[in-house]
């Protein structure tokens, strides 16, 4: 049986509750740059992008063709808008700072992967005080999009790939898990859909708080 050396855990929607902390960064950015204030289906549209920088590009594009003299302007203000909005209505998942702590605990490496800013994953880990849980962060400006940060990830942690898993909840997220032959984990806390999940990974979970015992019964 593999032994598995590391997990990585995105931020929203597995981690954190931030459907209306992420909504309300979008709507605000709507508003800023005159835009009309956006439905609740375009902005799941809007965040089902790849990466902080397409979700923002995706905006920017509504307003005019040419994004290239906005977007690093854009990215710098959305790092410092959304840890705010994020701080006020995030909620922190039940059981994800006990799974946290028990996987470290049982020797495992843990990180956190997120699309969104930077900040945001280093106030969720300060406000858990899991300071000695996490061993790496890779957010916002870290990473092109998720398979480019779980590259990263095999090579910071040195490990070979299906000695890693990985806990998401959307298609995109566990693709790019499945395109580098880590073990994925989709819960149901976030954007993607049960059946469309399953189609994708055979370990579909309610929440991050059944990942403990899913992973004791690959290593037993």
């Amino acid at each position: 049986m593999v032994t598995l050396k590391v997990g990585v855990f995105d931020l929203d929607g597995v981690l954190t509750d931030s459907k209306k902390s992420t909504t309300g960064c979008l709507r605000f950015l709507h508003m800023v740059i005159g835009l009309d204030e956006p439905t609740d289906n375009h902005l799941s549209e809007i965040c089902s992008q790849p990466s902080q920088r397409d979700i923002l590009l995706a905006i920017l594009r509504e307003r005019t063709s040419d994004t290239s003299f906005f977007i690093d302007d854009i990215v710098k203000w959305a790092d410092h808008v959304y840890p705010y909005h994020f701080a006020k209505l995030a909620k922190t998942i039940d059981g994800a700072v006990k799974t946290i702590r028990s996987l470290k605990s049982s020797g495992l490496s843990v990180a956190i992967l997120s699309n969104n800013a930077r900040k945001a994953a280093e106030n969720f880990v300060e406000e858990e005080r899991l300071e000695l849980c996490v061993d790496e962060i890779l957010a916002g400006n870290d990473i092109s999009n998720k398979r480019d940060g779980l590259l990263k990830l095999i090579e910071r942690f040195s490990v070979k790939p299906h000695q890693m898993f990985y806990v998401g909840d959307t298609v995109g997220d566990i693709e790019a898990s499945n395109s580098l032959g880590i073990n994925s984990i989709a819960v149901l806390t976030g954007r993607g859909k049960k059946d469309e999940l399953r189609a994708v990974t055979k370990n579909v979970l309610p929440s991050v708080a059944y990942v403990t015992k899913l992973i004791n019964g690959h290593a037993s």
